[in-house]
């Protein structure tokens, strides 16, 4: 009935349990989940988010090709293909110590959908 759900973390209070609450919820149905993250603190966000079992980012205020880019990296792996920066954390996406930093984890990484709200036009490219 549904092909994912979406936790819009850029307009409620929630705090680090609440996302691994989350992530634990949606893995119970058998679904895929995104979270929309603010623009501050984005990359601690997103990569606490991914570890708690949150599949896709969204990302908002995105104004520049530059921040763009760096979404991206957030996200994917950090291994030369792809120049990501989410290191390979135990967490509980990666099955903690079990499989921390295996090929599960950069597929997992790679899989994940990364998208961008740019809703602002740059005024300093103006």
């Amino acid at each position: 009935m549904f092909d994912y759900v979406e936790y819009l973390g850029e307009y409620s209070p929630w705090n680090l349990h609440d996302l691994e609450n989350f992530g634990r919820a949606v893995e119970l149905f058998d679904m895929s989940s995104m979270i929309k993250v603010d623009q501050n603190c984005r990359a601690f966000i997103a990569q606490r988010a991914l570890g708690s079992g949150i599949q896709n980012i969204l990302f908002t205020d995105v104004r520049t090709v530059e921040e763009a880019k760096e979404c991206v990296r957030i996200v994917r792996a950090e291994i030369p293909q792809t120049k990501g920066i989410n290191g390979a954390a135990n967490r509980r996406n990666v099955g903690y110590y079990l499989e921390a930093g295996c090929l599960e984890y950069v597929k997992a990484m790679d899989e994940a959908v990364v998208t961008l709200m740019i809703e602002k036009k740059n005024q300093s490219i103006i």
